[in-house]
């Protein structure tokens, strides 16, 4: 495995897509303060360029790292990714159902925190199919809209290592060394 450096402009680039989206969602405080009652969206309503900007550093990022280590199989890619978000999202998602959808007079689940609507976001499936981008990827979490989209991506590319993967061994030969 090669030992990876840290590349310096991809941190300065996720900064700047975090102040991208803290700025779009702050940009409400600013709206109706001043004479210019909409400032805040004219100033930072391009502030949702901050998602795409992380999702083309996650996909660059993966496909970084993937290049510069020893090709893993498909499905240990997905592990490791997978191991390196659902434990934090299972903690978020069971505070959630129990801060807010749990009465605990009855200890009943209450509002749209039905069994159903947990297992589906346990699992990465939008609750409503029929919405448009990124309501489509909305869990319970709604925070948690884009791991819908990465633990997709994540598939895919998973999929896509392990079917180079099994080209290379039937081939005998690395498929990089056909991109000279």
């Amino acid at each position: 495995m090669i030992k990876q450096k840290k590349l310096d402009s991809i941190q300065a680039m996720r900064g700047l897509a975090a102040l991208l989206v803290v700025l779009f969602h702050c940009r409400v405080y600013l709206n109706g303060v001043y004479n210019q009652g909409n400032l805040g969206d004219i100033l930072f309503s391009f502030g949702y360029l901050g998602v795409d900007l992380f999702f083309i550093i996650s996909g660059f990022i993966i496909t970084y790292a993937t290049f510069n280590e020893a090709q893993d199989s498909g499905f240990k890619y997905i592990n490791k990714r997978l191991f390196r978000i659902y434990p934090t999202y299972i903690v978020a998602l069971t505070l959630l159902c129990i801060m807010r959808g749990l009465d605990f007079s009855n200890f009943q689940l209450t509002g749209g925190y039905t069994f159903e609507n947990i297992a589906k976001s346990l699992f990465f499936i939008p609750l409503n199919m029929d919405a448009s981008g990124p309501y489509y990827g909305y869990s319970l979490l709604i925070v948690a809209w884009t791991l819908t989209y990465e633990v997709i991506f994540y598939t895919i590319f998973s999929l896509e290592c392990q079917s180079t993967i099994d080209l290379e061994r039937q081939s005998h030969q690395p498929l990089s060394s056909y991109a000279t």
